[in-house]
């Protein structure tokens, strides 16, 4: 449990990824607590919202607070998703890196003289798990998540699906994952995976595109198509 938990926070400082809208000021909203019943509710409606789902392309700006620096470290980016098991996940800025699922089968690429070279991938099996759980999440599918995490929802701004770990070793590492889903279109806003010392990653979604046309290139294991900004 603990490996997978330290590969979740290592894999969550750069990959994650939602169906999303942007996202670009805090929620001053009031709050309301949802019931269990007003939950499973809202879960019902967003997997049954997402259900069209083919395929998306999705920008991304993701930062994250340490407590020890004063500095956001922030990273911008792209992701494109293809049902039932296809996602790319490519950060440009500060640094270039691809990482790739297709088939069951993670890898990861880096851009060396323009071009992407293959790196060599621990954990893969724990990075797969944990690809699976975030592409269950774009079709609006929590119910892996419910062997793992204790549910919590609210209502503000947005919809808030908050999931905490159930296991003791986990909880000493995350203390949550919240995700906001909008009130109008349930698709998420933004990511939020927060630690108990009070560290935390935020990653907000922007420039949408529902079921575009995906070349089958931009998910190839062994020769990506490399992606002109």
């Amino acid at each position: 449990m603990r490996r997978t938990t330290t590969a979740f926070l290592l894999f969550a400082a750069c990959l994650l990824c939602s169906t999303a809208q942007a996202d670009t000021t805090s929620s001053l909203h009031a709050e309301r607590i949802f019931s269990s019943m007003e939950g499973e509710a809202l879960l019902k409606q967003a997997s049954e919202t997402l259900n069209g789902l083919r395929s998306l392309k999705t920008d991304f700006v993701q930062e994250r607070h340490l407590s020890i620096f004063e500095d956001i470290l922030r990273a911008t980016g792209a992701c494109w998703f293809q049902t039932p098991d296809l996602i790319r996940w490519e950060i440009f800025e500060p640094y270039a890196s691809v990482l790739i699922h297709n088939d069951g089968k993670v890898a990861k690429f880096e851009v060396e003289n323009g071009r992407l070279r293959k790196m060599q991938l621990g954990a893969e099996d724990v990075l797969k798990e944990v690809l699976e759980q975030i592409m269950d999440w774009m079709r609006g599918d929590f119910s892996r998540s419910k062997d793992t995490y204790r549910f919590e929802f609210r209502e503000g701004r947005d919809y808030e699906v908050i999931l905490r770990p159930k296991s003791e070793d986990m909880a000493e590492m995350i203390e949550s994952v919240d995700i906001a889903m909008s009130t109008e279109t349930l698709h998420v806003r933004r990511v939020t995976i927060r630690e108990p010392q009070g560290d935390f990653v935020e990653i907000r979604f922007l420039n949408e595109v529902l079921n575009p046309n995906l070349d089958p290139a931009l998910f190839d294991l062994r020769e990506p198509k490399r992606v002109r900004r």
